[in-house]
């Protein structure tokens, strides 16, 4: 079993005041609203922190936020529908299990040009 229980509750620490959610994104994630206004610095620089904290999680064991987290990397918006579903879930763990001694399964997909505008792909990784 691999956790990083401390980490997710360090991480949530500045928003818990958000309820929870059962998706880490939302059905319109991918949609950017190009009116938004824009983050002060300090707000800038705490959601840069934030996602560079979740991004290192999702890596290592929440492969279930990546495709979210690798699109948030790239927006300045749309952070907080991520943050209520770590919320929820702040104790999942990543459990390994071997099929035999010497055999590693990964599974990797791809979203090729899913922005019309940029042609940005996102990419995410199940082992």
């Amino acid at each position: 079993i691999v956790d990083m229980d401390f980490y997710v509750r360090e991480t949530l620490k500045n928003w818990m005041h958000l309820p929870v959610r059962s998706t880490p994104g939302t059905r319109d994630l991918f949609k950017i609203n190009e009116t938004s206004p824009l983050l002060s610095k300090k707000g800038r620089q705490l959601f840069h922190s934030t996602i560079a904290r979740i991004l290192y999680l999702a890596k290592r064991v929440r492969g279930d936020i990546i495709t979210v987290v690798s699109f948030l990397c790239t927006r300045v918006t749309r952070v907080e529908s991520l943050l209520v579903f770590l919320k929820r879930t702040m104790t999942r763990k990543l459990y390994l299990h071997a099929i035999s001694s010497r055999q590693l399964l990964a599974f990797i997909d791809a979203a090729f040009a899913l922005h019309f505008f940029d042609s940005k792909s996102h990419t995410g990784v199940v082992i």
